[in-house]
């Protein structure tokens, strides 16, 4: 079946930063879609996050219609890879931009063949919407979270525990950020929504699955979890991409 796919982005600086320092891109052509976040604290976080998502773009344009670009994993793993070593290089050559990082996770699908891969590192997440259900596809790269897959924190509490948005990988970081990887099928109606971590330290998982059950368009979707999370305080930058996958030609 020929399948086709919409991607649509939004960003807010919230209510409470000076400064956005997230970046995300979106292509409907290319099916691709990146979210990152400057890191909290850290100096040039826009930098690196910018940084980090216009080094994806330019792998993914140098090696679509190669024959890498028929390897959906080995594609994301190289984008990913190149990020981190740039916003890297970029810390260690400007003593002014020591020590910045970001998260980036980055979404691509071969609608061609019907199949996706998720880059991922950090605490932004990646989440398929599929038969009107939400599964997060991505892992947190926290303490929080490390301290869940040790089984020394129920998974409930990460949330609000103070160790959730402390960071263990990140782009940028002097020994190179080890990605997360993962591929799967794709199928007619699903979705993917991606975001930074703005979003879901504010709004519950539930209630992102509620608003994606809606008729809404991939638009009215992105601007009203954006408005609820500014609703809740709008504590950081809250960024949302989603990607609809449909049957039919583009």
């Amino acid at each position: 079946m020929t399948l086709s796919v919409r991607v649509h982005g939004q960003s807010d600086v919230g209510l409470v930063r000076k400064r956005n320092e997230d970046a995300y891109h979106v292509d409907d052509a290319a099916g691709l879609g990146v979210v990152a976040d400057g890191m909290g604290g850290a100096p040039a976080g826009a930098l690196a996050s910018s940084l980090a998502v216009r080094t994806v773009l330019g792998v993914v344009a140098s090696e679509s219609g190669a024959t890498r670009d028929d390897d959906l994993c080995g594609l994301v793993r190289h984008a990913m890879e190149a990020a981190d070593q740039a916003v890297r290089a970029e810390g260690e050559s400007n003593p002014l931009n020591r020590g910045l990082g970001c998260t980036l996770t980055v979404l691509r699908v071969d609608p061609r063949r019907s199949r996706f891969a998720v880059g991922h590192v950090g605490d932004s997440r990646a989440y398929r919407f599929r038969g009107g259900t939400l599964e997060q596809l991505t892992q947190d790269h926290t303490l929080a979270q490390e301290s869940v897959d040790q089984g020394r924190l129920p998974p409930d509490a990460v949330r609000h525990h103070p160790f959730g948005h402390i960071l263990t990988r990140v782009i940028g970081m002097a020994e190179g950020a080890v990605p997360q990887i993962l591929e799967g099928e794709v199928v007619p109606g699903d979705a993917f929504f991606l975001c930074t971590d703005g979003v879901i330290r504010v709004i519950e998982e539930e209630e992102i699955e509620r608003v994606l059950r809606r008729d809404l368009s991939l638009a009215e979707v992105a601007s009203l979890v954006i408005r609820e999370a500014n609703d809740r305080g709008g504590p950081d930058n809250s960024t949302v991409v989603l990607m609809q996958v449909n049957p039919g030609p583009a």
